[in-house]
C-alpha cells in the first residue's frame, strides 16, 4: 500500500523535496537573484515602489511563472490551431443537414452555428474558444429520430451558451498540474460532469426524459468514436448522466489523501518562500589568494 501511494504521489513528493532543497541551499537560485538585483540597479533605480522584492523570492518564482506562461501559450496555440483545422475539415466534409434538421436548427436559434459532417462515426460536440460551433456527424443524424436530435441540440446549445469549451480548456490546463496537486484531477472531473448534467437539465426543460435517455443509449450502443483533440463539450455517455436520467443519486468519489498531499505542496512552497524572503542573498565565493582591490 505504501509503495502504491508513493507511486501515485511521486510527482508531488519530488516537488516538495525539490522546494525544500532550495530552502536549505538557496545558493542554487542565487545567480538569478543577482541578475534581478542587476536589472533593478540598471533600470528600476527611480521606481516609485522603492527597492523592490526579496531577490531570492524573485529567483524562486521566476522559473515557475515562466514555465507556466510558456505552457499556457503553447496549449493555447495548439488549441487554436486544432480548432482552425477542425473548422477547415468540417467545411470540406460538410454534409446536407436535410429539411427536418434544418428546421430544428432554425427553431432553436442555431442557424450558422451547426455543422453536419459526412462522418459515419456517432458524435455531437460543441467546440471553439472564440467562435463556438456545434458539430454533428452523419452517423448521429441517421441514427437518431427528429425528437432525439432536438434533445441533442438543446444539450449542445447549453454548452455553446455557457462557453463550456473554454471551461473545458481551463480544465485541461489544470489537469496538467494534477501530478503536483492531485486534488485538481477530482475538481476538473467534477467540473466536466457538472457541465454535462447542467446541459442535460437545460435539454429536459423542453424534452421528455425518455427522449434524451433514448438518444444517450443509442450513442452508447454505437460506441465511443475517436474525437478531435480539442477542448470540447460533448454528448459523452457518462455514468453520472445515466444515473441522473434514471433518477439515481450521483456519487462522485473524493479521496482526502489528494487534498492532504496538495495542501502539503502548497504549505511547503509557502514556507520556503517565507524563509527565502528573510534570507540575505549569498555572496559569491571569494578567492583567498587574490590580492585585495
Amino acid at each position: 500500500m505504501v509503495a502504491s501511494m508513493l507511486a501515485r504521489y511521486r510527482a508531488s513528493l519530488i516537488a516538495m523535496l525539490s522546494v525544500g532543497a532550495i530552502g536549505i541551499w538557496p545558493m542554487v537560485i542565487a545567480p538569478l537573484g543577482r541578475v534581478y538585483i542587476a536589472v533593478c540597479a540598471r533600470y528600476l533605480t527611480d521606481a516609485s515602489f522603492g527597492h523592490h522584492y526579496p531577490p531570492l523570492v524573485v529567483a524562486f518564482l521566476t522559473p515557475i511563472i515562466t514555465v507556466l506562461l510558456v505552457g499556457l501559450l503553447v496549449a493555447l496555440a495548439r488549441q487554436l490551431w486544432r480548432q482552425h483545422r477542425l473548422a477547415a475539415v468540417a467545411a470540406l466534409r460538410c454534409d446536407d443537414a436535410g429539411a427536418a434538421l434544418r428546421q430544428i436548427i432554425h427553431d432553436l436559434g442555431l442557424t450558422w452555428r451547426v455543422a453536419v459532417t459526412r462522418d459515419q462515426a456517432v458524435y455531437a460536440f460543441c467546440a471553439g474558444l472564440l467562435r463556438r460551433r456545434i458539430y454533428l456527424s452523419r452517423g448521429l443524424v441517421d441514427l437518431l429520430t427528429a425528437a432525439e436530435l432536438e434533445a441533442v441540440l438543446r444539450h449542445e446549445r447549453h454548452h455553446l451558451r455557457q462557453h463550456d469549451p473554454l471551461r473545458y480548456f481551463v480544465a485541461d490546463l489544470l489537469d496538467r498540474l494534477a501530478p503536483l496537486f492531485p486534488v485538481l484531477a477530482t475538481l476538473t472531473s467534477r467540473m466536466r460532469i457538472n457541465a454535462e448534467l447542467s446541459a442535460d437539465r437545460a435539454a429536459l426543460t423542453h424534452t421528455p426524459v425518455e427522449i434524451l435517455a433514448s438518444a444517450l443509449v443509442k450513442v452508447m450502443r454505437a460506441g465511443t468514436p475517436t474525437t478531435p483533440q480539442l477542448a470540447v463539450a460533448s454528448l459523452s455517455p457518462t455514468d453520472a448522466r445515466v444515473a441522473t436520467l434514471l433518477g439515481r443519486p450521483v456519487v462522485m468519489p473524493f479521496d482526502w489523501r489528494d487534498v492532504v498531499v496538495s495542501i502539503g505542496v502548497v504549505l511547503t512552497a509557502a514556507a520556503v518562500l517565507t524563509w527565502l524572503a528573510l534570507q540575505q542573498l549569498p555572496l559569491p565565493p571569494m578567492c583567498s589568494t587574490c590580492p585585495p582591490f
